[in-house]
C-alpha cells in the first residue's frame, strides 16, 4: 500500500509540475519578454504588465515548488536575472529588481530544492522496487515530463535519472547522528547539497496540533523542521490548504514593514502585501493565503515556527524554532506604502502552553553545532 501511495503521490507531483512549468513559460513570453522590449524602446513599461509582473513574482514566491528540474526547464534562473542583473539594456523598476534577486538568492541557497527533489526520486525508485516483479515496471520520468508520450512509449521504459548519492552519516555522528542536530539530514555526494537521509523517516506534517512536538523544538534548517513533521514546506511560509486550513506556519521576516510580532499575538501579511497598488480591493488570494483563512472558519491550530531571518525579538539567533499552537482569530484589510489594500491576519497563542519568556532554545551547544555543520562527516557507506 505505501508503495502505491507513493507512486500516486508522484503522478499528482508530475501532473502539478507541468502547470507550474506552463504557467512559467506562458508568463515569460506574455509578460516578461513585452515588458523587457516596452523598457528598451521606450524606457517604460505599461502599469498592467508591471502588475502582472507583480502578481507573477508573488505566485513564486508563495505557490511554486521550486525543483532544479522546473528550473532547468523553464530557465527560471535566467529569467529572474533578466529583472535584476545589471547591464541589461533594459532596468526594471527597483521593487521588481529586489524581489526578483531575493527569490534567486533564496532558491540558489537551497540549490532550487534538490534535497525535496533527490527525496521523492528516491521514495518511487523504492516503491517500484518492492511491487510485484510481475507487474509492469512503469516509473515516471522527473527530467523531462515531455517525453511522457504514450504514442512513443511502447517500445521504451521510461527511467529516472539517479540522484546524486548521499552520503550516511554515522548514527553516532555528534552533529548528523540520532541525538545531533541534524538528525533526518546528509550531504548528497561530493557536494555540501543537503537533502534528507533516506535512514530518517519523513514524519506527515498534516496534523493539527503539536504532531508529538515539545514547545521549543528547534532545527538548523526549514528541510529539518519538514523531516520532524513541524512544516510542510521547505522553502514555503505557509503549509495547508483551502480545504483542510493551515498546520503550519513560519514567522521568517518576508513582510517586514508590515507583519507584526508581538509574541503571544502575530499579525502575519497575505501574498503579495508590499506590491499592490489597488486602493480598492487587496489582491488575489493564494492558495496558502486561503489555507489561513480556512482557519478562521475551522479554528484548528496552527503550529508557529519562527526563523532567524525575522527582524522580531522572539525570533531564535539561528535556525528556526517552534514556538507552539496559535489560533488564527480575524482577517482585515490594510494599507501598504502605496496606498493599496493588502490582508492582515491575526494570529492568538493558545493559552495554557509554555511561555514564550521561558523557552531558551537553541542552546550554546546548538549553537556551536550550527557553526561546524559544514565541516561534515566521513561517509558510512564511502
Amino acid at each position: 500500500m505505501a508503495s502505491i501511495d507513493a507512486i500516486n503521490a508522484n503522478i499528482e507531483y508530475l501532473a502539478a509540475f507541468e502547470r507550474q512549468r506552463d504557467h512559467i513559460r506562458a508568463e515569460a513570453h506574455q509578460c516578461l519578454r513585452p515588458l523587457c522590449v516596452q523598457l528598451l524602446r521606450h524606457r517604460r513599461c505599461d502599469p498592467e504588465r508591471l502588475a502582472r509582473l507583480d502578481k507573477f513574482l508573488d505566485w513564486l514566491a508563495e505557490e511554486a515548488t521550486i525543483s532544479p528540474t522546473l528550473a532547468r526547464e523553464t530557465r527560471l534562473g535566467d529569467l529572474l536575472r533578466l529583472i535584476y542583473e545589471p547591464g541589461q539594456r533594459w532596468r526594471f523598476p527597483e521593487e521588481q529588481q529586489r524581489r526578483a534577486q531575493e527569490l534567486h538568492q533564496r532558491w540558489s541557497a537551497s540549490q532550487w530544492g534538490q534535497a525535496e527533489e533527490d527525496a521523492r526520486r528516491s521514495q518511487v525508485v523504492a516503491a517500484v522496487a518492492t511491487r510485484d516483479q510481475a507487474a509492469p515496471r512503469v516509473v515516471y520520468s522527473f527530467d523531462d515530463p515531455e517525453e511522457e508520450d504514450t504514442s512513443r512509449r511502447s517500445n521504451r521504459t521510461t527511467t529516472t535519472s539517479a540522484p546524486a548519492p548521499v552520503r550516511i552519516p554515522d548514527q553516532s555522528h555528534p552533529i548528523f547522528g540520532r541525538e545531533g542536530i541534524m538528525w533526518g539530514l546528509a550531504f548528497a555526494g561530493s557536494s555540501q547539497t543537503i537533502q534528507i537521509n533516506p535512514e530518517c523517516l519523513r514524519k506527515d506534517f498534516r496534523v493539527f496540533g503539536h504532531n508529538g512536538l515539545t514547545i521549543g523544538r528547534w532545527w538548523p534548517r526549514q528541510l529539518a523542521a519538514l523531516v520532524h513533521g513541524a512544516h510542510g514546506s521547505s522553502q514555503g511560509g505557509i503549509a495547508g490548504t483551502q480545504n483542510t486550513g493551515a498546520y503550519s506556519i513560519v514567522v521568517s521576516g518576508t513582510y517586514d514593514g508590515l507583519d507584526r510580532d508581538e509574541g503571544n499575538t502575530l499579525y502575519y501579511s497575505g501574498s503579495n502585501s508590499h506590491n499592490n497598488r489597488d486602493q480598492n480591493s487587496p489582491p488575489p488570494s493564494t492558495t496558502r493565503t486561503l489555507a489561513l483563512k480556512a482557519s478562521i472558519g475551522s479554528q484548528q491550530p496552527v503550529r508557529v515556527l519562527r526563523s532567524a531571518s525575522g527582524e522580531s525579538r522572539y525570533c531564535p539567533m539561528v535556525g528556526l524554532r517552534y514556538d507552539g499552537l496559535y489560533r488564527v482569530v480575524s482577517c482585515n484589510n490594510k494599507k501598504n506604502a502605496y496606498g493599496g489594500i493588502y490582508e492582515q491576519f491575526k494570529l492568538e497563542r493558545l493559552e495554557g502552553q509554555e511561555p514564550l519568556s521561558s523557552i531558551t532554545t537553541p542552546t550554546d551547544l546548538q549553537v556551536r553545532d550550527f557553526g561546524r555543520i559544514n565541516l561534515g562527516y566521513r561517509s558510512r557507506n564511502a
